[in-house]
C-alpha cells in the first residue's frame, strides 16, 4: 500500500462494495496492483463480482469511498466464455485478476476452487503461435522499422517508436511461450520471459527516448526476429475470409462494356 494513504483498506473497501451495491452476489475477487502491493496514488481496484446467475455480463467504473473501482461482472457461464475469449485473444486478464485476488466476504471452498482454476488457465501457457501469426507480426515489425530508419521529423519518431514498443514486447512474450500483454506490463513480464533481452530492449528504447539515437533500437527489434527468419516483406500475403464481403454493396460500380 502507498505510504499515508487516506483511503480505506482494500478489503474494507470491498466488503463494503459487497454490502452496498451488490448485495446479492455470492463473491467478490479484489485484485489488481494495490493487492499486489504495487500501487501508486492513481491505481484503481479490480472487482470481480461473481454472481449465481446475470442476464448478461457487464462493466462499469465509478468512484467508491474515494477510491477509484473497475467492476467486472459476472455469473460462471459468463467467466468462463470471457476467459475462454481472453485466452484465445492471449491476455487472460480475467484469469489473473481472479488468480491473486483477495476474497471477499471471505474464502470458501467454492472461491478456493475458482481461484485455482484461474491459476489453471495461467499455468497452462499459450498454444505455439501459427507460422501465419509470426509471419504477420514480423511484416507489422518490418513497416515499422522502414519508417524508423527514415530521417522522419522527432515527433513521428517517437509516434513510430511508440507503436514499434509493444509490438517488439509482445513478440517476445509469444514467441517465448507466454501470454500477451499490454501498457505498463509489458516490461514486467517481458523482464520475466527474457531477461537479458528485455533489458537490451529497454534500453535501447530509453537511449531513443533520451537522444533521439535510433540504433539501439533498430539493433535490438532485428536481433530479435532473426531467429524467425527476420524482416519479412517481399513474399508477405493475409488471405480474409470468403464472408468477409457485403452481400449488397454501397460502392458504385457498373460492368465493364462487352468488347466488341
Amino acid at each position: 500500500m502507498i505510504d499515508n494513504d487516506p483511503r480505506p483498506e482494500p478489503r474494507l473497501t470491498a466488503e463494503l462494495l459487497w454490502t452496498e451495491r451488490y448485495p446479492s452476489a455470492s463473491l467478490l475477487f479484489c485484485a489488481g496492483s494495490v493487492v499486489r502491493g504495487e500501487s501508486f496514488p492513481s491505481s484503481d481496484l479490480d472487482v470481480v463480482v461473481l454472481f449465481d446467475h446475470v442476464d448478461h455480463a457487464w462493466r462499469e467504473s465509478f468512484h467508491f469511498q474515494r477510491w477509484p473501482v473497475e467492476v467486472f461482472a459476472h455469473d460462471p457461464g459468463t467467466l468462463a466464455y470471457f476467459v475462454e475469449q481472453d485466452c484465445a485473444s492471449g491476455r487472460p486478464a480475467l484469469a489473473q485478476m481472479i488468480s491473486e485476488a483477495l476474497v471477499i466476504p471471505m474464502e470458501t471452498p467454492t472461491s478456493r476452487a475458482i481461484q485455482a482454476w484461474a491459476r489453471g488457465v495461467l499455468a497452462a501457457r499459450p498454444e505455439a503461435p501459427p507460422a501465419t501469426s509470426l509471419a504477420a507480426d514480423r511484416y507489422r515489425l518490418t513497416d515499422l522499422l522502414d519508417d524508423f530508419r527514415d530521417d522522419r521529423a522527432p515527433t513521428e519518431l517517437r509516434a513510430i517508436a511508440c507503436k514499434l514498443y509493444p509490438l517488439a514486447c509482445n513478440f517476445v512474450l509469444k514467441t517465448r511461450g507466454h501470454w500477451l500483454g499490454s501498457g505498463k506490463t509489458l516490461p514486467r513480464l517481458v523482464a520475466r520471459a527474457d531477461p537479458d533481452f528485455g533489458q537490451l530492449l529497454e534500453a535501447a528504447f530509453a537511449t531513443f527516448f533520451k537522444t533521439e539515437d535510433r540504433t539501439g533500437v533498430l539493433h535490438a527489434v532485428q536481433r530479435m526476429l532473426e531467429p524467425f527468419g527476420g524482416e519479412l516483406f517481399d513474399g508477405f500475403r493475409a488471405d480474409a475470409p470468403a464472408s468477409s464481403r457485403r452481400v449488397t454493396s454501397p460502392v458504385p460500380w457498373s460492368q465493364p462494356e462487352p468488347s466488341h
